[in-house]
């Protein structure tokens, strides 16, 4: 099934790979041309570790895109701006969506394939990455556990965060749900036409049981309440 956003999960995981946390990243004009404006505005400077927590918790396309070409200048070097250049940038940004699908390989996400970082819809009837719930599940249980901090945002209904020598601004998480899910430990949310609505979660049961929750091919406002009556459900049955 589509996955729409919950793309964004490897795109972190690649990302945080690639760059390191005091890195900064330049927000570039062809970055914000992605659908949807969550803010980030061309030629501010974030900071890796700030713009993923911005990017997982608002569900920046823009983010998203921005760190993926980050990543993929990270091996040019600075110079001239010549056109090799500017192709090399072109092929290593395709470079970071295969570098996506190698490490889904990699996991054993055999379900799972990525056609752009953002997992917006390509066409009418392509979208941006395709996968199974078990493989969502997976894969959020492995960026969790391998980079403990990487969803430590998402797990706040709003955080204030900004960029370098910029104004603080507050981010809210897309998860409606965030606060209704005890033990709450990541969470990523996706919606697109073809997607509709999809919510994976991981929360902490009890003595650090974990549990992968992952809607997929629900309504905007439906997976909310999907995943929370998963959650309860799941909860009540272990503890009895």
């Amino acid at each position: 099934l589509p996955l729409a956003s919950l793309t964004k999960i490897m795109t972190a995981v690649i990302a945080r790979e690639i760059l390191p946390d005091y890195a900064t990243v330049t927000i570039d004009r062809d970055s914000i041309k992605e659908e949807g404006d969550s803010g980030l505005r061309a030629g501010e400077k974030w900071r890796v570790r700030d713009l993923l927590d911005f990017t997982l918790l608002v569900s920046s396309n823009d983010g998203a895109a921005s760190l993926a070409a980050a990543a993929a200048t990270v091996s040019i070097g600075t110079g001239q701006n010549t056109e090799g250049v500017v192709n090399e940038v072109v092929a290593k940004e395709n470079q970071f969506v295969s570098q996506m699908n190698e490490k889904a390989r990699a996991l054993g996400l055999v379900q799972t394939y990525f056609l752009n970082e953002t997992g917006l819809d390509l066409q009418s009837q392509i979208s941006g990455s395709y996968g199974s719930a078990r493989d969502v599940a997976s894969l959020l249980t492995y960026a969790a556990t391998k980079y403990p901090d990487l969803f430590e945002a998402t797990r706040q209904s709003t955080i204030q965060i900004s960029p370098l020598a910029g104004k603080n601004r507050e981010a809210k998480n897309t998860n409606e749900a965030v606060l209704k899910i005890p033990g709450l430990i990541a969470s990523k949310t996706g919606y697109t036409d073809l997607a509709g609505g999809n919510l994976a979660v991981l929360l902490d049961v009890g003595l650090g049981h974990l549990v992968a929750i992952v809607v997929l091919g629900s309504s905007e406002q439906g997976r909310f309440a999907d995943v929370e009556k998963l959650a309860s459900t799941t909860i009540s049955f272990l503890n009895n």
